[in-house]
């Protein structure tokens, strides 16, 4: 009788997989297996192979194995202050099931879910296949996003994140002022906060300005939304509440502090002083953090060069995780081009991004909802690039994450462009 109930389970799970599959849109099932294909031909390609010491490589990646090594009760550690739980929460299981490959799976699903997110998201914007298809490329085409699937590091879960968080807000354009879209939104803010740190400003940003701003009239008239929204926020709190019992800090890590203050603030001084980096590390250790803006102030123009430089050398900087120990020749050299035209696309877009929202703004009642979106998009996406610019050393993995946003950025730009210039010219001539 178990026997049977067993397979009966087994039958109709089947059954229910190949029924969503025959659901699902040719275009995606079609997305999907070039997308897989094209991942193991580079994979196979790669001269690194899948063990652990590839997929520890990174100083990083040992945090979260004596992390992991804690949850068991086999050690102390102390990486709880700079690294918040969920990522080795994530990774856990997986890896205690089936070792590194457990880990390297996770990562592969989360890399082809971000592509369908990204395809779907350019889709429901633009209304134009090709664009969904270029972006899908652009994603697919960056071997270092490949490369990071065998690593155990947070790059790929924040790109999966990053791209339901662009869906979300392309899935519900005309509706983003709406506390439901607003809880969704939180929730995988909150998600990418305690997977990446960075996040935790945007989180603020967005509770402390938008929230009482533009939603809580809202909220007001529905109070059940608000439980929502707690719910959305309570795992930040969590982590907040842990560093502060475990390190007297109420925070999610002290990751970004510790950054801010020996790479771009020490490296500014030390350049500044014409002082070797120990001397200054040394000189700035009890230095707070209205001591080091202070400091920035009387040299903001410096340290605005040194974050520009910073910036280009991050968006064109060595795929380190795609060349591993002088392997990949041929593959480095052509993601070092990739970073290359990145960079100037950036500068493109850069350009044209005020431009673009002064001409959604010749449309105001017609174009209101593209207007925020290009707004939110655009505000994520350079956030990312400019907070790269604190730190240094990592090659190209630091802007890494935008790669959610910028081609989903670029193509709605592009698709605007097309879509109103011919209208406003028209508009002129009358």
């Amino acid at each position: 009788m178990r026997l049977q109930s067993h397979t009966a389970v087994y039958n109709l799970t089947l059954k229910g997989i190949f029924y969503r599959i025959q659901q699902m849109p040719k275009e995606i099932i079609i997305l999907n297996a070039l997308a897989l294909s094209y991942y193991f031909i580079i994979i196979f390609q790669m001269e690194s192979p899948l063990n652990e010491d590839t997929m520890f490589y990174a100083a990083d990646a040992y945090n979260y194995i004596e992390m992991m090594e804690w949850f068991k009760g086999n050690s102390e550690t102390e990486f709880t202050q700079i690294r918040p739980l969920l990522f080795p929460l994530l990774i856990f299981i997986p890896f205690q099931l089936f070792g590194v490959y457990g880990i390297w799976l996770l990562q592969v699903v989360f890399w082809l879910l971000s592509i369908n997110f990204i395809y779907l998201s350019i889709k429901k914007l633009t209304n134009k296949t090709l664009f969904a298809v270029i972006g899908a490329i652009v994603i697919a085409a960056n071997l270092s996003y490949i490369a990071m699937t065998m690593h155990t590091l947070t790059e790929v879960t924040t790109i999966f994140l990053l791209s339901i968080l662009g869906y979300i807000f392309c899935e519900n354009q005309s509706k983003i002022l709406e506390p439901f879209v607003l809880n969704r939104l939180m929730f995988v803010l909150v998600l990418m906060t305690l997977i990446k740190p960075l996040f935790f400003i945007p989180v603020l940003i967005v509770l402390g300005v938008f929230f009482p701003f533009f939603y809580l009239k809202k909220y007001l008239i529905k109070p059940k939304q608000f439980i929502f929204l707690s719910l959305a926020i309570l795992p930040l709190i969590a982590q907040m509440t842990f560093v502060k019992i475990k390190h007297q800090h109420f925070t999610v890590s002290t990751i970004g502090s510790y950054t801010f203050k020996y790479y771009y603030f020490a490296q500014g001084m030390s350049e500044i002083e014409n002082t070797p980096r120990p001397e200054i590390d040394t000189k700035i250790e009890n230095y707070s953090i209205g001591d080091q803006f202070e400091y920035i102030l009387l040299h903001k123009e410096h340290y605005y060069k040194w974050l520009c430089r910073t910036i280009e050398k991050n968006i064109k900087g060595l795929p380190v995780f795609v060349k591993m120990e002088d392997k990949n020749e041929g593959m480095v050299s052509y993601m070092l081009e990739y970073n290359y035209w990145s960079y100037h696309l950036h500068k493109v877009f850069l350009i044209l991004f005020v431009p673009t929202l002064i001409l959604l703004l010749a449309f105001k009642k017609q174009s209101k909802n593209q207007l925020l979106i290009l707004l939110i998009l655009g505000a994520i996406n350079y956030y990312i690039l400019f907070a790269s610019g604190i730190s240094y050393w990592q090659g190209d993995r630091l802007t890494l994450p935008s790669l959610a946003i910028w081609p989903l950025q670029y193509l709605f730009t592009v698709h605007i462009l097309c879509l109103k210039l011919p209208l406003l010219l028209k508009k002129n001539r009358k």
